[in-house]
C-alpha cells in the first residue's frame, strides 16, 4: 500500500489515460509490439522530500531520520508490491515492457498497480481501461493516426521526441 492520494476511486484516471496513450502509440507506430524500458524517479511515500537542483528527490526525512537515494540500504524494500522496511523513500525502479499495452494493463502495468497500491478498486480500473481504449481509438481516428505498419521515419523522430519530453517533465 502507498499513501492514498486525495482523489475519487471512480473512474480511475491513471489507467484511463495510460490505455488511451497505449492505443495512440500503437496506432502511431503501426504496432503494439515494441518493447521499451522505463525508469521512474525517486519519491517520498511519506515524509518530507529533499530535492537536487533539477527538482529530483534525493532524500526523504521522516520522524527525524533521513534516507538518501544514493544509499541502496535507505531505499524502501518492495517485495511483491509490499514495502517490507520502515523507509519512506521509494528509489528509482526500472521496468521493461513487451508492448504499450503491457505498460498500461496487466500485472506490471499501470492498471493493476493502482489496485495493488490501494488507490482504486478493480471495477474503477476496468471501466477506466475501457474508457481509455475508446478515447485512444477516437483520437487516433480523428487525428488520422491509424496506420497499417510502422514508418521508419516516424520512429526516427518520435522516439527521441518522447524521450526529450520525459526529461523536460523532470526539470
Amino acid at each position: 500500500m502507498i499513501a492514498t492520494p486525495p482523489h475519487p476511486d471512480y473512474i480511475a484516471g491513471h489507467p484511463s489515460f495510460s490505455q488511451a496513450a497505449a492505443v495512440l502509440l500503437a496506432n502511431l507506430f503501426g504496432t503494439n509490439d515494441l518493447s521499451f524500458t522505463s525508469t521512474s524517479t525517486a519519491y517520498c511515500n511519506t515524509g518530507t522530500p529533499g530535492f537536487d537542483s533539477q527538482g529530483l528527490v534525493i532524500s526523504c526525512t521522516q520522524n527525524g531520520k533521513t534516507w538518501y537515494v544514493g544509499d541502496p540500504a535507505d531505499c524502501a524494500a518492495i517485495i511483491g508490491g509490499v514495502i517490507t522496511n520502515d523507509s519512506p523513500l521509494i528509489c528509482p525502479i526500472t521496468e521493461t515492457f513487451a508492448s504499450f499495452t503491457d505498460a498500461s494493463i496487466g500485472p506490471d502495468g499501470s492498471s493493476d498497480s493502482r489496485v495493488w497500491g490501494g488507490i482504486h478498486t478493480a471495477s474503477a480500473v476496468n471501466d477506466a481501461v475501457a474508457v481509455g481504449d475508446a478515447i485512444g481509438q477516437a483520437v487516433a481516428e480523428n487525428a488520422g493516426l491509424l496506420v497499417s505498419e510502422p514508418s521508419p521515419l516516424v520512429m526516427l523522430f518520435a522516439l527521441p521526441t518522447l524521450y526529450s519530453l520525459r526529461l523536460r517533465k523532470r526539470a
